[in-house]
């Protein structure tokens, strides 16, 4: 993987303890970030996938960032603790394109009520899939 473009996550929870804010929201991943070639991560973090170009690399950025996944990361984190098995109801897609949040819930055939259901769960979070001022000084 070290020669690809890395899609990575903190292995802890953004959120205390799996709990949610005061508003009753949940970021649910502290971290999630684009690492370029010859680069590497330590175990404190989890690698959700490993790819040819920045471009599709961006896109499983932005899906990862999606109140959608970020919801079914929640349904099964009871602590602070991120481990791959919480990603077990989250769905392998074609990084070929960008997902966004409507598009998921439009292509799972989502109600108004499950979305509102999910949006009061889940907070936004940026989607920029920019590379970092370190990475844009590398080239």
């Amino acid at each position: 993987m070290i020669d690809k473009w890395k899609v990575m996550t903190s292995k802890t929870s953004h959120d205390h303890a799996g709990q949610p804010d005061k508003d009753g929201t949940r970021r649910v991943l502290s971290r999630v970030e684009l690492l370029p070639p010859n680069e590497v991560c330590t175990e404190s973090y989890i690698v959700l996938g490993a790819f040819e170009n920045q471009t599709t690399a961006q896109n499983c950025l932005g899906y990862a960032k999606t109140r959608f996944v970020r919801f079914l990361i929640s349904l099964l984190s009871f602590s602070q603790d991120i481990t791959r098995e919480r990603f077990a109801y989250v769905p392998m897609q074609d990084f070929g394109h960008p997902w966004t949040d409507e598009k998921l819930y439009k292509k799972y055939g989502l109600t108004e009520d499950e979305i509102a259901f999910i949006e009061s769960m889940v907070r936004p979070m940026p989607a920029s899939a920019e590379p970092s001022n370190r990475e844009a000084n590398d080239d």
